[in-house]
């Protein structure tokens, strides 16, 4: 692996470094409040309550662990290890296409993963579950794609269930990465059928069962934990409410299509380069399909949930930086006398003009909070210091705070515990029985 894969992991972390001590949004809030009170004994799924399994949170308590509890601490941590899935980027853009794109899709990588817009510098569930969903799919590729002579060879059954099992970690950090499963088995049946046509139904069924058996080794641990110490605050919180409350099914087409846009509006200018790139890249798609592939279940992954935040286009980032470096090459070497690709060159030259002046914006501003009111525009994510540090200040260690609406990270930062069991605005509007759960807890006589 070339040394200049190790510059672009310092550069992906580098980008993040502006905004280690911006204040603490509510979902870094929410997942450093459960892992904080999980280490001091409180029953996850129970006596704390998150609605993801449980690999995020153990992501967080190794943070916590190595380098500290405070909000740079945590965004540093996910910071590196958000950079290592440049490593798995260039992999598989070097698998796919050359060194040199590899290299070119690993650094369009860096930069998209840690734009202010998509709140790269927020170590949240997508970013921790972005890195063994890569992982897994470049196990996949490689099992099949080994070297350019060889598409069609039978890959060990090792392959596929450790792509499985890295599958189950994406799954392990937050729901929608079983879309690395769903890619797994499509892509298997896909090269099966385009390039072993003689596989058998019992053959393919085989490759298949590696897969889930890898997905099911990873997920057994978290499905036994979960049953044995809170079954129903488990089930709860990794089933039932993404089933009834969480997800595109549940949420309103007017919902999701004013979400949409709004996000859309927002992420327009970090994607458009690479989005052209990638366009630009389908005159090689007959090569390039399992990389479209990849990019359409990621998509699925970031539509599952309904709400489209702009963080969730972070899963979008690493299939879309493999496709838009050869397109982006063959706009750069095209010959001169092309018109229509001098004209598409002229357009992504003023694209990525763009994209250098909208994300200096960003960074130029001279304290945390500005770049982070900058990229939010949430006034009360801004006070969040303060008044967690207000009541850290005023009130005894073992005082209970009572809240409603949102404020997971004004609790962890005051390191004071809510009996609450939603944390969060959205359950609230979205999750059956949460608004007379909050009724109930205000009106207790014994609270």
């Amino acid at each position: 692996m070339p040394a200049a894969v190790l510059g672009i992991m310092a550069l992906s972390v580098a980008l993040r470094l502006p905004f280690l001590a911006a204040p603490l949004t509510p979902d870094e809030g929410y997942y450093a409040y459960v892992a904080y009170w999980w280490q001091r004994g409180h029953t996850l799924y129970d006596t704390v309550w998150g609605p993801r399994p449980q690999g995020v949170f153990l992501a967080y308590t190794l943070g916590m662990r190595l380098l500290g509890e405070s909000t740079e601490a945590l965004r540093l941590f996910g910071a590196l290890y958000g950079s290592v899935t440049c490593v798995f980027v260039y992999l598989i853009a070097a698998r796919f296409l050359s060194q040199r794109l590899g290299l070119l899709a690993a650094l369009l990588y860096a930069v998209l993963s840690a734009h202010p817009v998509i709140e790269g510098f927020n170590p949240n569930g997508e970013l921790y579950m972005v890195l063994p969903a890569t992982i897994s799919v470049y196990l996949l590729f490689t099992a099949y794609r080994a070297d350019s002579t060889s598409r069609g060879h039978v890959p060990p059954t090792a392959w596929l269930v450790v792509a499985g099992a890295t599958a189950g970690l994406a799954f392990q950090m937050k729901q929608s990465g079983i879309v690395a499963l769903s890619f797994a088995l499509s892509y298997v049946v896909l090269e099966e059928w385009l390039h072993q046509p003689r596989t058998t139904f019992i053959e393919l069924f085989k490759k298949g069962a590696a897969l889930l058996v890898g997905f099911g080794l990873v997920l057994l641990p978290s499905v036994v934990h979960g049953l044995v110490t809170a079954p129903a605050g488990y089930l709860d919180a990794v089933i039932q409410y993404r089933w009834t409350g969480g997800s595109f099914w549940t949420r309103s087409l007017e919902y999701q299509a004013s979400h949409f846009l709004q996000s859309a509006v927002r992420v327009v200018v970090p994607l458009a380069p690479l989005l052209l790139g990638a366009w630009w890249a389908l005159r090689v798609r007959e090569r390039l399909w399992p990389l479209y592939l990849w990019f359409f279940w990621s998509f699925l992954g970031l539509a599952i949930s309904g709400d489209w935040f702009v963080h969730y286009y972070v899963q979008l980032a690493p299939p879309l930086a493999v496709l838009a470096a050869p397109g982006l090459s063959l706009l750069w070497d095209h010959r001169r006398d092309n018109r229509s690709m001098t004209l598409v060159m002229g357009a992504e030259v003023v694209l990525i003009g763009i994209f250098i002046g909208h994300t200096l914006h960003f960074y130029v501003a001279p304290t945390p909070e500005e770049r982070y009111w900058r990229v939010s525009g949430e006034p009360l994510y801004l006070i969040s210091d303060e008044v967690g540090r207000y009541l850290r200040e005023r009130t005894d260690p073992s005082a209970t705070v009572y809240m409603a609406y949102e404020g997971a990270n004004i609790l962890y930062l005051s390191r004071r515990f809510s009996p609450e069991k939603h944390l969060s605005i959205t359950p609230l509007f979205h999750a059956p029985g949460t608004y007379e759960e909050l009724l109930a807890m205000v009106a207790d006589p014994k609270r």
